[in-house]
């Protein structure tokens, strides 16, 4: 009888591990179809393109203007950039998307069946699975770091494999493979001999206090031997050596810049909750495990500490440590059930509650349900975006009419343009069309300190853009206002005269002509420069769109201003009708013209 029950119970059991897996992969599907919103992705695609137009290499940077010819580049991402141009020629923007959400189910894979290997059920597996995924979710964009997520997770997992003498030499052979194809993919494959001598060498220190410790298993030697093989893997590429350079000179790029991408900043000037929560959770979990039962598993909590200071330093690491904290948190629970007297065997059988086992599907089905519908505010909203169920490109993100207005004008000379919208503008119109800047920062390492320094006044600004061969710039809006300040003449002290926004500061009428606006970006010509000329009959010489308080200051002092204004508005919705900045001014000007003088 008893057995009877016992079989029912299992099977119960084993029901509710098969939903719980089902629920996994429905919230991986959550965390991974939505939009395209990275801006490097756009010229990883426009890599890959010419890659395949040229049957080459690109050895010096093809895109970009300004800089001079022959600006050496080590493309280090062209497996991931070839791959992501076959399958946008395949499936379109959408194809791309599709391979996330492939990448995503298959990481979400090599987590259960690595955390099952550590001796934990199924439940408790999938429980932190749905963690890790969800800790990870800020990174899915379409990027080469899908990559090194998966290699991450794949390298942990054949770590453990090598440490059976009886796995060792195709562990270290998968090892060597993951790592090549990790180089050619992403620059984060120097983690793989880091993440490799850390594991190793806390595999050594716990070996120390092993009462019968294997004669000759070389695990000193391994803690050397294996990182350098894995270093050694990493020289696989048609760059060599210079791949390690790679990593330092992004890092370079972007350091000490008064603005900077988010995602670059330590966790201390950008907070994350769920990070911290991770932390104290992680922590507290190995820390009572040590007390209570005098057990640690070093490999992976050597591998998770130097993850999670990495994490601390930038809030694009982040997901790197809830992968492996998974992994530490499952080994230590792993510690906790046999140090309480079960054997493996009991590790991995259901519990004797079928009930329970049905848990984790419900907390994955929960954790889905947030993904699909984030909260607006409070703490459990979204830090990084509310990334909501959709396909092709995120709306509003980049500069889409305007690269089709650029494409029409093709005579028109090199433009500024600002970081995010460099990838976008080479995939859609280079060739002929080069950018002045894109993600690729390591090119110039001192291009952003350059752009902010000239950034001080009107004209210092108009000197650095011709001096870099720009006749004009793309920008997007900046609608927060600056205090304007003047001398004043009785005592020579500056004082406040006004407020205005940063390009309206930047472009003045005078020496620029905004020539093309919409919801996204403005572009200004140089009045100056003579290829210019013919274009400036589409100059919006009234309205400052950036600045509508002040166009509507303007507009409320001075009928014949209020008029033109209004005839450049008219004139800017025939062309594109759905504006919704211009249908709000012309709506407030029609108001301005209704009232009573």
């Amino acid at each position: 009888m008893k057995e009877a029950v016992g079989a029912r119970e299992r099977d119960r059991a084993g029901v509710a591990n098969r939903l719980s897996l089902l629920a996994l992969g429905l919230l991986a599907v959550a965390t991974s179809l939505f939009s395209i919103r990275s801006t490097d992705l756009f010229w990883h695609l426009a890599s890959g393109r010419f890659m395949v137009e040229h049957l080459a290499f690109p050895r010096h940077d093809p895109f970009r203007f300004g800089a001079g010819d022959g600006l050496a580049w080590v493309d280090h991402e062209w497996l991931f950039q070839l791959l992501a141009h076959g399958i946008a020629q395949l499936g379109g923007l959408d194809g791309l998307i599709g391979l996330r959400v492939a990448c995503v189910l298959t990481l979400a894979a090599l987590l259960v069946v690595g955390l099952r290997r550590t001796g934990i059920g199924t439940s408790a597996a999938v429980t932190l699975s749905a963690v890790a995924l969800i800790g990870a979710r800020p990174r899915f964009l379409i990027r080469p770091e899908l990559v090194t997520f998966l290699a991450l997770a794949t390298e942990l997992i054949l770590l453990r494999r090598l440490e059976n003498p009886r796995n060792a030499r195709r562990a270290r052979f998968g090892l060597v493979a993951l790592t090549v194809l990790w180089t050619n993919f992403h620059g984060l494959a120097l983690l793989a001999p880091v993440v490799a001598g850390a594991y190793l060498l806390g595999v050594a220190l716990a070996r120390r206090s092993d009462p019968s410790p294997r004669p000759g298993d070389g695990r000193w030697r391994q803690v050397l031997t294996t990182p350098l093989w894995l270093a050694g893997a990493m020289l696989l590429n048609p760059w060599g050596v210079e791949v390690f350079a790679v990593s330092r000179g992004i890092t370079g790029a972007m350091s000490d810049l008064a603005a900077i991408n988010p995602e670059w900043l330590p966790a201390w000037r950008a907070p994350q909750p769920a990070l911290f929560a991770g932390f104290a959770a992680l922590i507290w979990l190995v820390t009572d495990t040590a007390i209570r039962f005098r057990r640690i598993h070093l490999p992976t909590g050597i591998v998770t500490g130097g993850l999670a200071i990495l994490a601390l330093t930038g809030v694009r690491h982040q997901a790197l440590f809830f992968l492996s904290g998974a992994f530490l948190a499952a080994e230590t629970l792993a510690l906790r059930r046999r140090s309480g007297g079960r054997h493996d065997a009991e590790v991995a059988a259901p519990p004797r509650r079928s009930w329970r086992a049905a848990l984790p599907a419900l907390f994955c089905l929960l954790l889905a349900a947030w993904c699909l519908h984030p909260p607006v505010s409070g703490l459990l909203a979204p830090r990084q975006g509310r990334f909501e169920l959709s396909g092709g490109i995120a709306p509003g993100r980049f500069p889409i009419a305007a690269a089709e207005w650029l494409a029409r004008r093709p005579d028109l000379g090199n433009l500024y343009n600002e970081l995010a919208h460099g990838g976008y503008l080479l995939w859609r119109l280079y060739p002929p069309r080069r950018v002045f800047l894109d993600g690729r920062m390591e090119l110039e390492p001192t291009l952003l300190r350059e752009i902010e320094a000239a950034r001080s006044g009107a004209e210092s600004w108009r000197e650095f853009l011709r001096r870099r061969g720009a006749v004009g710039a793309l920008v997007r809006y900046d609608d927060r206002t600056r205090p304007v300040f003047d001398r004043d003449p009785a005592t020579g002290a500056l004082v406040p005269v006004g407020r205005q926004t940063p390009n309206g500061a930047l472009f003045p009428v005078a020496l620029w002509a905004l020539v093309y606006w919409d919801d996204q970006v403005m572009l200004f010509l140089d009045r100056s420069q003579e290829p210019n000329q013919e274009f400036l009959g589409e100059e919006f010489s009234a309205i400052q769109p950036e600045d509508l308080a002040s166009t509507l200051a303007r507009a409320a002092a001075s009928p014949d201003f209020r008029a033109r204004a209004l005839a450049e508005v008219e004139r800017r919705l025939s062309e594109d009708p759905g504006l919704r900045r211009a249908t709000w001014l012309r709506e407030r000007l029609r108001a301005l013209a209704a009232a009573p003088p």
